[in-house]
């Protein structure tokens, strides 16, 4: 193989054009050459590190504060005065506010928990995306009922096109629909599929 020519040339190639960009005599070319690769070779290296372990405080503190919040089943505890104690410990996003109640909806089944968490940011004033608008959705359904998620759904998008599949709110409109076609069989309905 001929790797090395390429990466020789490809780097005299570099080389020749960094030495033709500086307007200095070419025997301070090397001397600023070198004093530039070592200064910016060595700080990064430094500061990756105090990232790296920043990056993990923060991860364990977030760990820390989901324990806290997935225990409130066992200490009975208020999800929104949790929250709020939260909020005042640490710098959560609202990311990982969705991704905890996901969590706490599928993997542990603490579906009114789970709830109350998007309730406590909807009376925060937090924006929801078409997606969080279809897991809240479908969270009310499972707290509240069938009616209650319809009532939601209509209350955030009251002039919904069902037949525009490109329609802002489509994925909460798929939710609600899966849930009025789990009620069928109930009513000795039959679907075909």
């Amino acid at each position: 193989m001929r790797f090395r020519p390429i990466l020789v040339s490809s780097g005299y190639h570099l080389w020749k054009r960094a030495c033709t960009t500086f307007t200095v005599p070419a025997s301070e070319i090397s001397h600023l050459w070198k004093r530039a690769c070592s200064t910016t070779v060595a700080a990064p290296i430094a500061k990756a590190d105090d990232v790296a372990s920043q990056k993990a405080k923060v991860a364990n503190m977030k760990r820390k504060m989901f324990k806290k919040l997935k225990s409130l089943r066992e200490t009975g505890g208020d999800v929104s005065i949790t929250l709020n104690e939260i909020m005042l410990e640490a710098e959560i996003t609202q990311t990982d506010l969705i991704r905890w109640a996901k969590l706490l909806d599928k993997k542990h089944s603490e579906h009114q928990h789970a709830y109350e968490v998007f309730e406590w940011m909807s009376r925060n004033k937090m924006k929801f995306s078409p997606y969080e608008h279809a897991v809240y959705l479908d969270l009310i359904a499972n707290t509240k009922g069938v009616k209650a998620a319809k009532a939601y759904f209509n209350y955030i998008d009251p002039n919904f096109n069902k037949m525009d599949t490109r329609e802002k709110n489509w994925p909460a409109f798929q939710k609600l629909w899966d849930w009025h076609l789990k009620d069928y069989p109930v009513m000795g309905l039959v679907t075909c599929t």
